[in-house]
């Protein structure tokens, strides 16, 4: 072993060395709550502004940008548009449709 490894260890003393470990777990996580949003407002209420934004294969497109709760349940609109919120952002790409449905998880 000396001349393999340089160096030997004591009789009966065995040393190992973790150089990688993988581990998967799986586990049960309890479902989102699913809660009612209650409608209102139109869609001219809930734009903030309009500004320049950079999608891939369109360059830089006019775009609208929304405050989701303002948005009124059902509308429906094309993008380009980014939807805000106080913990998320969702993008709408140009040529995509969006319909604001009356759902959203609680957490």
């Amino acid at each position: 072993m000396k001349a393999q490894y340089g160096y030997n260890l004591p009789a009966g003393y065995v040393e190992v060395e973790v150089a990688n470990l993988k581990v998967l777990a799986l586990g049960l996580i309890p479902k989102p709550s699913i809660v009612e949003l209650k409608g209102g407002g139109n869609l001219k209420d809930a734009l903030k502004a309009s500004r320049k934004v950079w999608f891939r294969d369109f360059d830089f497109v006019d775009t609208d940008i929304y405050e989701r709760g303002l948005m009124p349940i059902g509308a429906t609109f094309e993008g380009p548009a980014i939807i805000e919120q106080p913990d998320t952002t969702t993008v709408i790409p140009p040529k995509s449709k969006c319909k604001i449905d009356n759902t959203a998880t609680s957490s």
